[in-house]
């Protein structure tokens, strides 16, 4: 006798269609269950807004998506197509950072939600550093247009004034120079975010991705204005 496992019956096509139906109902009936408990969470991240953040709410999204993916785990009518699915580690990072959020809640502090330890100049927020950048390639398009380096950094650090741009602290609107700065800064780099995007600006516009022709001062402007306001910083 040979010590091979028998052969499974090949399934017919009807088979086939009704194990295909199946999983598709029970897929569907998990994302039903999901949906309703990412809404849920959404009522609690809204109504615990001024409280705590919105960190119920966004416990009980994260603690969905856990339950989402465990239903998986567990169940035998739908087989993953990663046999790892099986493992209930795929979803231990979110389960940690769960008990993080609970945790906060008790005052203690896990250090996946620690922030980072403060250096002597804080760290600016991405929506700051992208109206720097905006703010940089400005001045590179009104010297386009025949500004002076210094009249451009000028006209920048008004318009950022009037669009309500503050920098960080008590040091209130940027004045030319920090705009001057700003932009030696990002010339003087390749290396880093902000960096990288600034010079992808430039090279979209010198290779005629932008509209011919040099930019009008007052549309340049005028755009660095609405884009700092639509950043809210």
């Amino acid at each position: 006798m040979s010590g091979r496992p028998p052969r499974r019956p090949e399934q017919s096509d009807a088979e086939r269609l009704a194990a295909l139906e199946t999983t598709l109902h029970a897929v569907n009936l998990r994302l039903q269950t999901m949906e309703l408990q990412l809404r849920q969470a959404l009522c609690f991240f809204d109504k615990d807004r001024e409280a705590d953040g919105g960190r119920t709410g966004a416990g009980l999204a994260l603690s969905a998506v856990v339950d989402f993916i465990r239903s998986f785990t567990e169940s035998k009518e739908v087989e993953p197509a990663d046999p790892a699915l099986r493992s209930q580690r795929l979803t231990h990072p979110l389960v940690v950072l769960v008990g993080a959020l609970v945790d906060l809640d008790k005052g203690q502090v896990q250090k996946i939600v620690a922030p980072a330890p403060r250096t002597t100049r804080p760290t600016d927020s991405t929506p700051r550093e992208i109206v720097k950048v905006f703010a940089a390639f400005s001045v590179e398009q009104l010297m386009e247009a025949g500004a002076s380096r210094t009249q451009a950094c000028g006209q920048v650090a008004r318009t950022l004034a009037t669009a309500g741009f503050r920098l960080p602290g008590r040091q209130g609107a940027p004045k030319a120079r920090t705009v001057q700065n700003w932009r030696e800064r990002l010339r003087q780099s390749r290396d880093g975010w902000a960096s990288d995007r600034y010079w992808k600006l430039k090279a979209t516009h010198k290779t005629g991705q932008a509209p011919p022709g040099p930019p009008l001062p007052d549309a340049v402007l005028s755009a660095l204005a609405d884009f700092v306001r639509r950043a809210s910083v």
